[in-house]
């Protein structure tokens, strides 16, 4: 006989979410849809941009690393909600046969924006390199978690952890990776300002 599997049982988030639906008109008043981002994503970057910047010209490596990650933490942050939340629209009513289909459709519309915005962002000389890392962490997580699905029951707050988890590894290669770069840039700029002296 079938039986249907609780994937989040009643004691991490039973009930689906009330919101009254979205209007076309509200959407298009928060989406910016030339830039293919977010409209608060782009004034998050402004209001991260201008100290960044001034520190890089300074040539404060800790300072400049210090105010993007700020920066990484909010977009790892917003990645993570938008992911974990996917699923659990996704998976609230889901049985266990409609459970890979779902799963399959709630990879695709967790994680396809952020590949396409991560695709837009490419640029030469490794412009776009934290947004690639990103999007394929999230990948990488969505598909861990999918797998563990399909194995045994999980919790909400596992998946979050697990997602999580998979966050804070990007965070630390973008950070490290950020902290490198900079270094080399402020070694190359001293290197440059000795030559033409």
């Amino acid at each position: 006989p079938k039986t249907d599997r609780t994937f989040f049982p009643a004691t991490s988030m039973s009930s689906p979410i009330h919101q009254p639906p979205c209007r076309l008109t509200e959407i298009n008043d928060q989406v910016d849809w030339n830039a293919g981002s977010p409209k608060l994503t782009h004034l998050q970057r402004a209001a991260i941009a201008l100290p960044t910047v001034n520190l890089v010209e300074k040539g404060k490596i800790l300072g400049t690393v210090s105010i993007n990650a700020i920066s990484s933490v909010y977009t790892l942050a917003l990645i993570t909600a938008w992911c974990c939340g996917i699923l659990f629209l996704f998976l609230k009513d889901a049985n266990n046969d409609s459970l890979v289909p779902l799963l399959i459709w709630s990879y695709r519309v967790a994680t396809g924006p952020w590949a396409y915005f991560a695709s837009k962002e490419q640029g030469p000389d490794g412009k776009g390199f934290a947004s690639l890392v990103s999007a394929t962490f999230a990948q990488l997580a969505y598909i861990v978690i999918m797998v563990i699905i399909c194995c045994t029951p999980i919790t909400f707050l596992s998946v979050i952890k697990v997602f999580g988890g998979f966050m804070l590894v990007d965070f630390l290669i973008s950070t490290v990776v950020a902290y490198m770069l900079l270094k080399e840039h402020k070694r190359v700029m001293e290197e440059s300002a000795a030559f033409f002296e």
